[in-house]
């Protein structure tokens, strides 16, 4: 599937070209290829700029002003330029959008409080292209406001909304390019999203862990980390809090695991694969990692355990049978010395 892409141009490529590139790569990750240019760029990045959009988890680290290039140009799905002082002299064939960005200045605001508000208005501009770039309809833009809001009120008073809007686009950005059904990604995103908070604040001693965490690590997260994860789930009865992760998760769980586990009365309707993060390595008492070598990060004091177990991909029924088996001996083993 090709990756769409967008080119996002103003003058001097220091300043609202690249914050609009900082928020849309934070929104969809590698799901588009972000682009940005000036039509008679600077020499630096502009310093309040970039403080900006750092601000809420963006970032410009190892971007710089530059031209626009006349082949990127011809190639790109969208140009988008930002203010009516940028002008390009050879458009390609491109589809070329301006955004009238709101100037503060003019209204005397300078400063911080101007690139916040400037950053603002681009945020919602760049939202709504997201959208469309990544094939989502108009509404799920509505949809994922309200999941900032709902998680807003559900971590009031231990995390600040500027930390749980980065964390929803940062799932956003890494579930987007795995998702095959689109109306379901709102619902992922602020599942994962939940998660990722839930592990960062566990993990920074802002929240109490009243369970022991343990997470369970593959390649896709697909097969024998969903079923370690549910197995643990299910037969410690909720006395541990688990979560699962893959180094390089795919779209979707194997499809012979879910009616292997739903054999054995354990059914995973809900789960999904999603992506390793620092976050819930650290908020782990005991991490359990199967065939994903050194992708899975070295946190000091973590007790860390590397299972020998077969990989259910491409398996037929039976051998995936045998694979959950030996699986469930292992968590077994493992749930009786913890919650002895």
């Amino acid at each position: 599937m090709r990756t769409p892409s967008v080119l996002f141009v103003c003058v001097k490529n220091g300043g609202k070209s690249q914050m609009a590139a900082a928020l849309m790569r934070q929104i969809v990750g590698d799901a588009v290829a972000v682009h940005s240019a000036g039509t008679k760029p600077g020499r630096a990045l502009n310093a309040e700029s970039r403080a900006s959009v750092e601000e809420v988890g963006a970032s410009m680290a190892g971007e710089h002003p530059k031209p626009i290039d006349p082949a990127l140009l011809d190639s790109v799905d969208r140009v988008v330029v930002i203010g009516d002082e940028a002008v390009i002299e050879s458009p390609g064939t491109a589809p070329v959008e301006v955004w009238e960005t709101d100037e503060p200045a003019t209204r005397g605001i300078e400063g911080a409080e101007r690139m916040a508000l400037i950053r603002t208005d681009i945020t919602e501009r760049v939202i709504t292209l997201a959208m469309e770039l990544t094939g989502q309809p108009p509404e799920h833009a509505i949809l994922y406001r309200r999941v900032v809001a709902d998680l807003i009120d559900r971590f009031r008073g231990v995390v600040d909304e500027d930390e749980v809007r980065a964390a929803v686009r940062e799932a956003h950005a890494a579930l987007v390019g795995r998702t095959r059904v689109m109306n379901f990604l709102p619902v992922l995103v602020e599942r994962y999203a939940k998660e990722q908070l839930m592990a960062q604040t566990q993990a920074d001693g802002r929240a109490s862990k009243p369970l022991p965490e343990l997470l369970f690590v593959c390649v896709h997260n697909a097969g024998r980390s969903q079923i370690a994860a549910a197995l643990a789930r299910h037969l410690s009865g909720g006395r541990v809090n688990v979560r699962s992760a893959g180094s390089a998760p795919v779209g979707e769980i194997n499809p012979v695991v879910a009616q292997v586990l739903a054999e054995r009365g354990v059914p995973i309707p809900d789960a999904y694969p999603k992506p390793l993060t620092d976050r819930v390595v650290r908020a782990a008492d005991v991490i359990v990692t199967m065939g994903c070598g050194d992708e899975c990060p070295f946190v000091p004091g973590k007790r860390y355990e590397d299972w020998a177990v077969a990989d259910p991909n491409g398996a037929d029924l039976a051998t995936v049978r045998r694979i959950t088996d030996d699986i469930q001996v292992r968590i077994t083993g493992l749930l009786a010395e913890l919650l002895h």
